[in-house]
């Protein structure tokens, strides 16, 4: 008996020793994982170029070919500053207006682009409590917009909701509901993001709802 329960004790302590190893393990994994997924990516390409052009190649160049990236990235933002580019900006858009199918993905990606990097217009606004199916039911979701907008059949202004799945936030689904159906929550967007990924594993110790939005947004 004693033999079984030490046994089984020791199983115990394995398990949460192979956990605690995991949890250790696999952000640090995915982090190398993810830069050396993007240092073999420039390695190639810009590997491919110098021998192409130039028929020299040295190891290395990926490391070299991010830092080139970079420094691309902001020469073209120092550009695109200034009153010349943001011309150039302007013909860009007009030209990718005019061409029926681009069109659609060069203004939905620069909009995804201006929301998730402009400062001054955040992807989303705040976290807030939705009721779902019924009023016993509760969601978090993600306001995406602030000003609202007018549905003919509605006669209160509608606000956009994105109530992501746990624990994968890039999917979900979109709600338009009025100012009475949201309530505000007392944590910050990543803090909400923590509580979906981890399914509610980690979460505040209490929710709190602003008090200026009990009736309203």
């Amino acid at each position: 008996m004693r033999t079984t329960k030490s046994s089984d004790a020791l199983s115990h302590k394995i398990r949460r020793q192979f956990i605690t190893g995991l949890l250790a393990t696999l952000p640090l994994a995915g982090t190398i994982y993810i830069f050396f997924w993007i240092f073999n990516f420039s390695e190639h390409f810009f590997g491919n170029l110098l021998r192409k052009y130039f028929g020299v190649y040295f190891i290395g160049i990926g490391v070299a070919g991010i830092l080139l990236t970079i420094i691309i990235i902001w020469i073209i933002g120092i550009i695109t500053s200034s009153y010349m580019g943001k011309k150039i900006l302007n013909l860009q858009d007009v030209l990718f207006s005019k061409i029926p199918f681009l069109r659609i993905i060069f203004k939905t990606l620069k909009q995804l682009s201006h929301s998730i990097f402009d400062d001054k217009k955040k992807a989303f606004k705040y976290p807030v409590l939705v009721e779902i199916f019924n009023r016993n039911y509760y969601s978090i979701g993600f306001l995406t917009d602030d000003k609202g907008i007018t549905v003919s059949s509605c006669k209160e202004k509608m606000y956009h909701v994105f109530v992501p799945t746990a624990p994968n936030p890039t999917s979900g689904f979109l709600i338009l509901i009025n100012q009475k159906g949201i309530k505000r929550l007392n944590i910050s967007v990543e803090e909400a993001f923590k509580t979906i990924v981890t399914a509610g594993i980690i979460h505040s110790d209490k929710y709190k709802i602003k008090r200026e939005d009990n009736n309203g947004r």
